[in-house]
C-alpha cells in the first residue's frame, strides 16, 4: 500500500509527529517559564522607589515589552532545537544525552541573550536602563562612561543567573518526567508481553 503525503499514521497528527510536538511545548514551556521567572526578580528585588516603579505601571506592563522582544528568537530557537533533538537522538547512541543537554543550553541561552539585547536596545527599556545607569546599580554616581553597553552588562548577568537557574530545574524536571514516563511505558509493555 503505498501511503501519500496526506496520510497519516497512528501517534502523527496534523503530519507531525506527536514526540515532536511534545519536545516542542516541554522546551518552549522550559524557556517561557525561566524568563518570567528571572523577570520578577527585578521589580521584587529592585528598590521601591526606582525608576522600575516610576515608568512601568506594573509587572505585566515591563513584561509585555520583554515579551514583544521574547517571542520571536524563542519560537525560531525552539523549532531548532526541537528539529536538532530529534535528528541527534537518532543518531547520537548512548552519547546522545550529553549532546542533548549542552544543545539545550545552547539554545536556552542564544533565547536569553537575543531577548536582553533586544529588549535594552528597544525604546521601551527606558525604566531598567535608567534603573541600571543610576547609584542603585554602580554604588556611586556613574560616570559617563557607564552609561550603555556597560550598564547592560549588569542587566544581563543579573536576569541571566536567575534564568540559568530556573532553566537548569525547568530541564530537569522535564527529563525526570520523561525518564519515568519512559519507564512507565516499557514496565507496563514488559507486564503485556508476559503469558
Amino acid at each position: 500500500m503505498a501511503y501519500s503525503s496526506t496520510h497519516t499514521s497512528p501517534g502523527v497528527i496534523g503530519g507531525v509527529n506527536m514526540a515532536a510536538k511534545t519536545r516542542f511545548m516541554g522546551f518552549f514551556l522550559v524557556v517561557l517559564l525561566a524568563e518570567v521567572g528571572a523577570s520578577l526578580s527585578l521589580p521584587l528585588l529592585g528598590p521601591t522607589d526606582s525608576p522600575i516603579e516610576v515608568y512601568y505601571s506594573g509587572f505585566f506592563d515591563y513584561e509585555a515589552w520583554r515579551a514583544f522582544c521574547w517571542i520571536p528568537p524563542a519560537v525560531l530557537i525552539t523549532l531548532l532545537y526541537t528539529f536538532s533533538e530529534q535528528r541527534l537522538g537518532r543518531r547520537a547512541g548512548s552519547s546522545g544525552p550529553p549532546r542533548l543537554y549542552i544543545l539545550a543550553s545552547i539554545s536556552g541561552l542564544s533565547v536569553e541573550t537575543l531577548t536582553s539585547t533586544c529588549y535594552w536596545k528597544s525604546p521601551h527599556s527606558k525604566g531598567v536602563r535608567a534603573l541600571y545607569e543610576s547609584v542603585w546599580y554602580w554604588h556611586r554616581v556613574p560616570r559617563q562612561s557607564d552609561y550603555g553597553w556597560p550598564s547592560f552588562r549588569g542587566y544581563f548577568l543579573d536576569h541571566l543567573i536567575l534564568w540559568a537557574v530556573i532553566f537548569v530545574i525547568g530541564f530537569l524536571v522535564r527529563y525526570l518526567w520523561s525518564r519515568r514516563r519512559r519507564a512507565q511505558v516499557s514496565s507496563e509493555e514488559s507486564i503485556g508481553t508476559t503469558p
